[in-house]
């Protein structure tokens, strides 16, 4: 194929990602640094295992314990192919589609790119429901205060995560415009014009918030009866359930927020990760799968984390084993709210690998930002001579994930 397809298909690639770049906040806040597994050439397969950061039990005195040093590690699967085909006809070709001007930019490109943006974003607005555990805010109330806000700050310096390595939020259009009404006063007026921050509101509490219509709206579980446990969990993900209403579908949805009140009044609540100690607040548990009660209104739910209430293991993440009987709490029980999300750098890991360009494609072009470490493949596909069509196809490759540590739900009323 002539040279200036070629010529043709790189600007589009250019574009394009230029597009994704700026239209896209989650990708441009996220720790991009997995792209660097991918640059040498070798294929790693699509799974990263990501090291978790270790803690450690430390003794005062003259005798040390010996500890055993366990790395745990979470898995990130590269398991999205977003593409789009685009048919032009000889007659658009010929009439409309000068490369160099806005028209076709505005008509052709940037619609496909904003749709495969928000595919994306709405992608990982969605795992965040069901990846994250911790969470702040009111399912029945707006995010209308600097109280709301400062509420996430405090609650991440509490569970240690490093607040000082850069704090985001983002919050739908409706809490958007709640907040500037409420506390217009307290933004920083200075707005980063960089793409980086792209929709951003502004700092408050330390944060920077921007605003996504891609937050997504969480219908909770019902909850019917008044389900407990019918038995201790001192470990594990999964938890016995009963009381629930007999024969009901979804008491429980996957992505729901649970916690459980002991019958003793000594609660399994949330530790600082890194000396154990007790937060006084309940560990929070994101619910795994879709549950429905039996015939006897017994249930059980897979939840995560996993349940670690052992004080000589350095990874506890309880202050105490959840005790038979203890009472199910359910945010938001049979209601539907919004789902923020809030997150330090490490909160989020994103991969977007270089994909492959097929030996037989005529012209094809890898569009790479090494600075955003995104890859966005275009390739012109043999001409369609039947139909008079000369097809273009776009191609991004991306994996995703929530760290639970790192980031926090921020709930907010529908």
């Amino acid at each position: 194929m002539a040279s200036n397809h070629f010529e043709i298909t790189q600007k589009v690639a250019r574009l394009m990602l230029a597009r994704y770049r700026n239209i896209n906040p989650f990708v441009m806040t996220a720790f991009r640094g997995y792209e660097e597994e991918y640059k040498d050439g070798f294929a790693y397969g699509d799974t990263l295992r990501i090291r978790r950061q270790n803690q450690y039990i430390i003794s005062d005195g003259r005798i040390a314990n010996a500890q055993a040093v366990n790395q745990l590690t979470d898995t990130l699967t590269i398991n999205h192919q977003y593409n789009t085909l685009l048919n032009f006809t000889s007659t658009q070709l010929t009439l409309f589609l000068d490369k160099d001007k806005e028209f076709y930019r505005q008509q052709f490109l940037y619609p496909v790119m904003d749709a495969i943006s928000k595919k994306a974003e709405v992608g990982i607005a969605n795992d965040a429901v069901n990846q994250i555990n911790y969470a702040v805010g009111d399912p029945a109330q707006a995010l209308n205060s600097y109280d709301a806000i400062d509420d996430i700050r405090v609650r991440m310096v509490e569970l240690a995560m490093p607040v000082t390595e850069g704090l985001y939020c983002a919050v739908s259009p409706k809490d958007a415009g709640a907040l500037r009404k409420a506390t217009n006063n307290h933004f920083n007026p200075t707005l980063n014009t960089d793409v980086t921050f792209y929709a951003r509101l502004g700092n408050l509490a330390g944060i920077d918030l921007f605003e996504s219509n891609s937050i997504p709206i969480h219908v909770a579980g019902s909850g019917a009866g008044t389900p407990v446990t019918s038995a201790a969990v001192t470990s594990g993900s999964s938890i016995p359930l009963s009381g629930f209403t007999a024969s009901q579908t979804n008491v429980l949805r996957k992505g729901d927020t649970i916690s459980f009140a002991n019958p003793s009044g000594n609660n399994p609540n949330a530790v600082n990760p890194v000396d154990r100690a007790d937060l006084g607040r309940f560990m929070q548990f994101v619910v795994l799968n879709d549950v429905n009660s039996n015939g006897s209104g017994v249930a059980t739910v897979q939840v995560s984390p996993s349940i670690i209430s052992d004080p000589s293991s350095p990874n506890r993440n309880v202050s105490r084993a959840i005790e038979s009987g203890a009472t199910l709490n359910l945010a938001g029980k049979g209601t539907s709210y919004r789902v923020n999300v809030a997150y330090c750098t490490r909160g989020l890991s994103m991969v977007t690998p270089p994909m492959a360009i097929p030996p037989g494609a005529p012209s094809a072009y890898l569009a790479r930002d090494t600075n955003a470490n995104l890859a966005l493949r275009v390739i012109e596909t043999p001409y369609d001579g039947v139909n008079d069509l000369s097809p273009l196809r776009l191609d991004l490759l991306i994996g995703q994930l929530w760290h639970q540590p790192y980031a926090m739900k921020v709930f907010s009323a529908v």
